[in-house]
């Protein structure tokens, strides 16, 4: 029997080896999935933060958008009012001028009743160019109206 004991003793060590073998290589196995568990988490954190942050990237894009749509908008306005508001200075410099004409006439008894009244207020713009009727000849004592709205008389 002493025989029999030893070789099952040397096969419950033997047994007992791989068992402590297949163990240690199992938490082997189960430490380096904890490390890639730990990785792929870390990885998943960054992946939402990086779409936490395209979704406000997204966000301030299109609230760019729709500020820049308000302020072309305004520009717009703006460049319609500028515009509106230099028909009307000529308007009222052409009016201003005709009146002034109307007045220098009523105060020039030289001219006859009979003479045939000619437009004397000519339109110059910035270059010093002047605008007027061909059919016109233009007389001395005539008012000429700028681009920016003021005139005098020549």
């Amino acid at each position: 029997g002493s025989n029999y004991d030893y070789v099952r003793l040397l096969g419950f060590a033997r047994v007992w080896r791989m068992a402590r073998l297949v163990s240690s290589t199992l938490d082997v196995a189960d430490c380096e999935h904890n490390v890639t568990k730990g990785k792929l988490f870390k990885e998943e954190q960054n992946v939402n933060n990086l779409r936490k942050q395209l979704v406000i990237m997204e966000e301030s894009k299109e609230n760019e958008k729709d500020i820049r749509k308000k302020v072309e908008g305004m520009l717009q306005g703006y460049k319609d009012e500028v515009e509106t508001l230099t028909e009307a200075l000529k308007i009222a410099a052409y009016d201003v001028a005709n009146d002034a004409y109307r007045e220098l006439e009523l105060c020039d008894q030289s001219s006859s009743e009979n003479e045939e009244k000619e437009s004397r207020v000519v339109f110059v713009d910035e270059d010093g160019d002047e605008f007027y009727d061909n059919d016109h000849v233009m007389k001395e004592g005539r008012i000429v109206v700028h681009e920016d709205g003021s005139y005098e008389l020549r």
